[in-house]
């Protein structure tokens, strides 16, 4: 009579010996997987909207708590208006137009002039009429003001004066 002792072997075990091609493909796999999650950790620590305020269209001057960018980029002046009233009146009333060559036939209520300054030292300045982008979303349209660049680490405030 003869005894044999067998390892069991389970159909869901690796073999005790993997391939070398194996073991890199699990590395660079890792790998990826870790960059991946430290961009996406890396993304949520960045401001990309450091002022967001409400603000009155009345005449008059507003001036924005002091603010700090962690990313150097270009930063934009944006009024965005939620769309209670006809997408087309909205439009006209921030002096923006679909189509280049169509002309508002009421005045753009928005009519202000901004100044960007880090501590009394005035940076860069801008008015409506220097863009005339903007943007739509579904219950909102956003005006351009006017894009500045922004070194991170520098306190910057913001004064948007309404006239």
């Amino acid at each position: 009579m003869q005894v044999e002792l067998k390892r069991n072997q389970s159909p869901y075990r690796l073999p005790m010996h993997v391939s070398r091609t194996t073991w890199v493909g699990i590395a660079f796999v890792l790998v990826g997987v870790c960059v991946f999650a430290s961009w996406g950790y890396w993304l949520q620590t960045r401001s990309t909207r450091p002022v967001s305020m409400r603000v009155s269209l009345a005449p008059g001057e507003v001036t924005t708590p002091q603010f700090r960018v962690n990313l150097s980029a270009q930063y934009t002046v944006e009024i965005e208006a939620k769309k209670p009233i006809t997408f087309k009146t909205l439009n006209y009333l921030l002096g923006m137009s679909l189509m280049p060559d169509q002309k508002c036939d009421r005045p753009s209520v928005i009519q202000a002039n901004w100044t960007l300054m880090s501590g009394d030292k005035v940076i860069q300045t801008g008015t409506r009429d220097a863009d005339d982008r903007g943007g739509w979303a579904n219950d909102t349209i956003a005006r351009e003001l006017g894009p500045f660049w922004l070194r991170k680490g520098q306190d910057k405030a913001r004064s948007l004066r309404e006239s």
